[in-house]
Parts: C-alpha cells; sequence; structure tokens
C-alpha cells in the first residue's frame, strides 16, 4: 500500500530500550539511525565544502532535520575521515525528521519475534509519512513518520492479544 504523505495514518513504534520509553513520555518524536549520510561525508571530506546549503537533508538513509545537519557541519572537523565518532556525536548528527515505525502491525510483530530485549512496548500512533527507511524489506515495512497523536502504548504481549482478538 502506497502512503499518501498528506493523509494521516496508523502506525506502530516498537520501543524496546530505556531511551525510547524516555523520549516517548517526553514527547521527543524524533529517531537517530547512529549513521551518517553518505552524501554528507562525500560532501564535507573529498569535496571539503562547508556550506550548509550544498547539503540535502533527504538522503538515502531518509530525511534528517536542519539540527542534525548544524551538529554535522560542526562536529565533523574535530573527526578524520573514517574515523568512529563517539555514540555522542553521532547521535546529535543523525537526528531523523520523524520516527522510524513500521505501516503495518505485522512488520512491528516480526520486528519484535526473536528479539533479545527485556521489556517492550508498542505504540500505536497515527502520523504522516516522510519517506521509507532502510530497514524496509519484503516481509517487514518501515517509514519515516511526524507524529500527530498516541492512539495507545500496550505491552508486546498485550499488542499480540489485541491482534489475535480482531
Amino acid at each position: 500500500m502506497k502512503r499518501d504523505r498528506n493523509q494521516l495514518m496508523l502506525y506502530y513504534r516498537v520501543l524496546h530500550s530505556p531511551e525510547h520509553m524516555a523520549d516517548w513520555h517526553e514527547e521527543r518524536f524524533f529517531s537517530y539511525h547512529n549513521l551518517l549520510p553518505g552524501e554528507w561525508i562525500d560532501l564535507f571530506y573529498k569535496e571539503k565544502c562547508h556550506d550548509a546549503e550544498k547539503y540535502p537533508l533527504r538522503t538515502n538513509l531518509g530525511q534528517f532535520t536542519q539540527l542534525a545537519l548544524e551538529q554535522f557541519l560542526n562536529l565533523a572537523p574535530h573527526y578524520r575521515q573514517g574515523d568512529i565518532w563517539s555514540a555522542d556525536d553521532l547521535k546529535k548528527a543523525s537526528q531523523l525528521d520523524g520516527i522510524c515505525a513500521f505501516q503495518d502491525a505485522e512488520s512491528a510483530l516480526d520486528y519484535m519475534s526473536g528479539s533479545h530485549y527485556g521489556s517492550i512496548c508498542v505504540v500505536s500512533f497515527e502520523g504522516y509519512f516522510v519517506s521509507t527507511i532502510p530497514e524496509t524489506s519484503g516481509t517487514m515495512r518501515g517509514a519515516l513518520v511526524k507524529h500527530i497523536r498516541t492512539v495507545s502504548i500496550q505491552t508486546a504481549e498485550a499488542f499480540k492479544c489485541s491482534l489475535r482478538s480482531t
């Protein structure tokens, strides 16, 4: 099913870490890939470009925020090409413009199956499609989504039970 950027749809976010839980409850509706866009790396290190206007926010990894780009341009001079960035710096420069979520309940279930995470919750929420994400595959349908309204937050077990009862 093709998602319309202007149509409010139901999505599913799997919260599997204390950081995910805190971000959701504190209404920080952004995700992080903890990856830097190759387009940015090439522009900065290969082309020596420091003009923020030449950097795309929509990349192969998804749609990034303006803040992520600003952080990248501030932090990149502290690293040589190929260096491993600190986790804190990587998070600052990899903020996506929305939440990584699943487009259907089955994809959320696939993601959770075989999970090694301890406590998992699933959030059902309404939002607007921004872009696909690299995790999208033949069986899991992921999207970057602008959060509008939380519908429910359930434990993984309650979420599975609710799907069986429908």
